[in-house]
Parts: C-alpha cells; sequence; structure tokens
C-alpha cells in the first residue's frame, strides 16, 4: 500500500510540474510578445516623428527660399537657374526661349478667341474664365497673385499659383501669361512651371502644364495650327 501511494504521490507531482511549466512557458510567450509589441511601437514613434520633423523642415524651406526670385508680378523671362536642367517646362510664343516642351506644342493649342458660345445653351464665355477654370484644374494649387479679381480688360493678364505635393507639401511655382490681341480679335497663353527647391522633379511641372493646356483645348474645341515654341 506504501509503496503504491508514494508511486501515486510521485505521478501526481510531475503532472503538476507539467502543468506548471506549461503556464511558464506560455507566460514568457506573452511576456517576448509584449516586448516585440513594444519594441515595433517604440520604432514606429521614431519613424513617425522623423516624418513629421522632415516635412516640418521641407515646409519652411519651401515657404522660405527663394522668395525674392518667384514672387512675381509679371511673367518670368526665363526658367529659375536651379530649375532649369530637370525642374522647369516653360512654353511660350518663342521656340528658343522654351524649356522641356516635350509633344505639348504638337498636342495642344495655345492661341484662342477672345470668347467663345456654348453650342448647348448659347451662353458666351470669356476666355480669360475659361483660363481661371484651367489654372484651378492644375494638382493643389492656390492662387497667389493676383490677390484680387483679375481685371479682364488688361491685355496681359499674369497669374501666379502655388502648386503643393500633398504628401511632403513640395511647392511648385506656375506662371500663366494670357495676352489679349483686341485689334485681331484673339489671344494666345504662355505658361512657366517650375521646382521652388533644386533637382529632379520627374516630370511633375511637366505634367502641370499639360494638363492645364489639355484643359483649354478640351474647353475651347481648339487645334493646335499654330504652334507653341515656333
Amino acid at each position: 500500500m506504501v509503496i503504491l501511494y508514494n508511486t501515486k504521490y510521485k505521478q501526481q507531482i510531475k503532472k503538476d510540474y507539467k502543468i506548471q511549466y506549461q503556464h511558464l512557458g506560455k507566460r514568457k510567450q506573452r511576456t517576448q510578445f509584449s516586448k516585440c509589441m513594444m519594441i515595433a511601437l517604440k520604432i514606429f514613434y521614431l519613424v513617425w516623428t522623423s516624418l513629421v520633423l522632415s516635412m516640418l523642415i521641407i515646409r519652411i524651406l519651401n515657404l522660405s527660399l527663394r522668395n525674392d526670385d518667384v514672387n512675381l508680378t509679371s511673367f518670368p523671362s526665363q526658367c529659375g537657374s536651379w530649375a532649369y536642367s530637370n525642374g522647369c517646362t516653360r512654353i511660350v510664343k518663342n521656340g528658343t526661349q522654351c524649356v522641356r516642351q516635350g509633344t505639348i506644342p504638337n498636342s495642344y493649342p495655345y492661341q484662342f478667341q477672345l470668347s467663345y458660345v456654348d453650342q448647348d445653351d448659347g451662353t458666351t464665355m470669356n476666355t480669360t474664365d475659361i483660363v481661371q477654370i484651367c489654372s484651378s484644374q492644375i494638382g493643389f494649387s492656390k492662387q497667389v497673385y493676383p490677390t484680387d479679381d483679375i481685371d479682364e480688360s488688361q491685355s496681359r493678364i499674369f497669374m501666379h499659383l502655388f502648386i503643393e505635393t500633398p504628401f511632403f507639401g513640395f511647392i511648385n511655382d506656375f506662371y500663366i501669361e494670357f495676352v489679349q490681341q483686341f485689334y485681331v480679335s484673339n489671344s494666345y497663353v504662355q505658361v512657366q512651371s517650375q521646382s521652388r527647391l533644386s533637382g529632379n522633379d520627374l516630370m511633375q511641372n511637366y505634367n502641370y502644364v499639360e494638363t492645364f493646356f489639355k484643359c483649354l483645348k478640351t474647353m475651347t474645341d481648339e487645334q493646335p495650327i499654330v504652334k507653341s515654341c515656333s
């Protein structure tokens, strides 16, 4: 009896030890998982903080850098030297002054009538209004000049827009000159878009300019009979 009792007692102790060991292993797993989660959260916090700080620095640089060079009240005579190589697209009347024009001159018009009649309802829309509508279709844009309403009676109308990239907030300067030739009842548009910071814009400014001219072509139904950059 004594031997049988001792045997059962030893078996029970071993069973208890096994159960305790299993519980201990599970607690170690939970502890290890918690440590991993804490490390992951710390890494995420550091990455997020660094990203926000980088965005803030870039934003400050964008708003403060080259203010005298880009805040203009008339159409620029050329691309900025910091953006000329890979950060600027310029479509103007004179071909020698165009920069990175690509296929825009052959695909989109730059000469227009002074106004257009809507074929559906017969209403008349001035081309100055069409230019303003198309300028609002370019990315996250904000008109910074003129600050007041545009004087449509002027023969030369100049607009300056900020275009911001949606994530880091890089600023591109988009310039429009709309020239109304009242004596021949037509007009033409010149455009320049360039990066505020130096470097390669990955053709982003070219895409902005193309979007603008594509909108003008859609709204006026004009064709590039007389080409820009010629």
